[in-house]
């Protein structure tokens, strides 16, 4: 069984070892997102926007289902996690304006 934590840290894995393995960032991640998006921390939306953007894949999906959950967290974050969030979305020139307000 893979937690929250489990599979942000499964694709900071695999965006550090510069492999964008299609299945797991393309099909798995997204739908897995998509269905537990109100179960990420700080540190995991941190740790998986990262991750896309270290692979450079440009996948909305992931991102709109992580913005709701970012602007609930946002009390809770540091300066280093709004840093990351931030420079996630500016290397793939997604823009989140109610994000970012």
């Amino acid at each position: 069984k893979c937690d929250v934590f489990d599979a942000s840290v499964i694709a900071n894995a695999y965006a550090r070892l510069m492999v964008l393995e299609r299945t797991l960032f393309g099909q798995l991640i997204p739908s897995y997102v998509a269905t537990n998006s109100e179960r990420f921390r700080v540190k995991d939306l941190a740790l998986m926007l990262n991750a896309y953007a270290k692979v450079e894949l440009r996948s909305l999906t992931v991102f709109n289902a992580l913005s709701e959950r970012c602007r609930e967290q946002a009390p809770r974050m540091d300066g280093q996690a709004i840093s990351v969030i931030a420079n996630a979305h500016a290397r793939l020139l997604i823009v989140d304006e109610p994000l970012f307000k």
